[in-house]
């Protein structure tokens, strides 16, 4: 999967991957409650991530 986010550059990579897992995974999860019962107590994403800058540049050009 691939996302092009727009954030002030005050943010930190992480915490913007964190609440994009986080806030997924629950929306996924409530929308099918069978997912609930098997990642219970486990990870429903993989917890590495990778990240790259690309400055000020439109969407078009990336």
């Amino acid at each position: 999967m691939r996302l092009l986010v727009s954030c002030p550059a005050i943010l930190a990579l992480s915490k913007i991957v964190q609440y994009l897992k986080e806030r997924s995974s629950h929306l996924i999860q409530d929308q099918f409650p069978e997912l609930k019962k098997k990642y219970w107590g486990l990870y429903l994403w993989a917890r590495g991530y990778f990240g790259a800058t690309v400055g000020t540049v439109t969407e078009e050009t990336v």
